[in-house]
C-alpha cells in the first residue's frame, strides 16, 4: 500500500459568471448608425459540427500529418479504426451545401479531412508521441485482449509501420495508457496500466522498445493513466487514479535522478468527477486539475514538499 497524504488546496477557482462592462462614450440611434460588433469583447465563433459514431472514444490532439496544423485522433470500435481528423485551412469547392439540401439534414463542417486507419483489434486505449524521433506524432494503442501496438506516422498516409508489444493481464479501458519520457533520456515512452502490473515500455533506439519493466501495483484497481512533471525537478512522473474497495486516491510515481520510477505516492482526492494535470503556474510543476463533484468548482492543487520529503499536493 502506498503512503496516504493529506491533500490542502491553496487556489480555489469558483463557478462563476463573469460580466464585463463595456463604456461606449457615444451610441447614436440614427437610422445610419454603424452597427457595434461585440464579438470581440466575449464569448466564441460559431460552432462547428463533425458527426462521429455512438462508440467513439479516446480523442487526443496532434499533428498526424505533419503540416503544423492541430489534428484529432480517435478510436471508432463499430468500424474497427481509428479516425483522423485532419485540420484544413480553408474549403474546397467539395465543400459547398448543395442547393437542394434537406433544411434539417446537419452537414459536417469543412474543418477536419476524414481519414480512416484500419485496426485488426478492439481498441481499449489510445496515446500520442513520438515513438521513433523523426519529430512525427505517432499512435499508440492497447488492442484486446494483450497487445500493445504502436503505428509510426510517415511520409505517405498509409500508417502501415508498427510495431507490436505483447502485454499479459491488461484490462482494456480508455485512458489506461499513456507516453511521455519517462528516464529523461529525451525518447517518449509509453506507461500501460495492468490488473496486478504497471508496464513501462522505454524507447531505446528510434522505433525501437526494450523489454517492458514491470512495476507492481499496490492497489485493486488503476486507471486514467497520465506523464507529467509534478514536482518540478524538469523529470516527467506517472500520475493515475488508485482505487481499493470504494476508494479512489490520486497516486503518484515519481521519476529519481536515476531515471526510474520510484514507490507510490497517494494524495486524498475526495469527490471529484473529473481530473487532468496542466501546467498552470510557471516555474512550478504539473497542477492537479479537479472538478468538486457535488459543487462543480474547479479546484487546483500542486505538489511541494514543505511538509514530507516524499511530497504533498498542497
Amino acid at each position: 500500500m502506498g503512503q496516504r497524504l493529506p491533500i490542502r488546496w491553496v487556489v480555489n477557482v469558483l463557478t462563476a459568471v463573469a460580466v464585463v462592462a463595456i463604456s461606449l462614450s457615444h451610441v447614436t440611434i440614427a437610422d445610419d448608425a454603424e452597427e457595434i460588433d461585440l464579438s470581440v469583447y466575449y464569448g466564441f465563433k460559431d460552432l462547428e459540427i463533425f458527426k462521429l459514431e455512438q462508440r467513439s472514444h479516446s480523442m487526443l490532439p496532434g499533428d498526424f500529418n505533419h503540416d503544423g496544423l492541430t489534428d484529432l485522433a480517435l478510436v471508432d470500435n463499430s468500424h474497427s479504426r481509428i479516425d483522423l481528423l485532419i485540420q484544413r485551412q480553408a474549403p474546397t469547392d467539395k465543400d459547398e451545401p448543395a442547393a437542394d439540401a434537406d433544411v434539417n439534414q446537419i452537414e459536417d463542417h469543412w474543418r477536419f479531412k476524414h481519414e480512416k486507419i484500419p485496426v485488426d483489434r478492439e481498441v481499449s486505449a489510445l496515446t500520442v508521441g513520438d515513438f521513433n524521433a523523426d519529430g512525427r506524432t505517432d499512435l499508440a494503442y492497447f488492442g484486446e485482449p494483450d497487445r500493445l501496438i504502436v503505428r509510426f506516422q510517415s511520409e505517405s498516409p498509409l500508417w502501415d509501420q508498427k510495431r507490436e508489444v505483447r502485454l499479459a493481464d491488461v484490462e482494456g479501458q480508455s485512458w489506461g495508457i499513456a507516453a511521455g519520457d519517462l528516464n529523461h533520456d529525451g525518447r517518449d515512452d509509453i506507461a500501460v496500466l495492468g490488473k496486478q502490473v504497471t508496464y513501462v515500455i522505454h524507447q531505446t533506439e528510434p522505433g525501437e522498445f526494450a523489454t517492458p519493466v514491470v512495476i507492481r501495483n499496490t492497489a485493486e484497481r488503476v486507471g486514467l493513466a497520465m506523464i507529467g512533471d509534478l514536482d518540478g525537478d524538469g523529470r516527467n512522473d506517472l500520475f493515475y487514479m488508485a482505487g481499493d474497495g470504494d476508494e479512489r486516491s490520486a497516486s503518484a510515481r515519481l521519476q529519481n535522478e536515476s531515471g526510474n520510477l520510484g514507490p507510490e505516492i497517494r494524495f486524498e482526492l475526495e469527490d471529484i468527477r473529473g481530473l487532468i494535470l496542466s501546467d498552470l503556474v510557471e516555474g512550478a510543476g504539473k497542477e492537479v486539475v479537479t472538478i468538486d463533484g457535488t459543487t462543480g468548482r474547479v479546484r487546483v492543487a500542486q505538489f511541494t514538499r514543505e511538509s514530507d520529503p516524499q511530497g504533498e499536493l498542497s
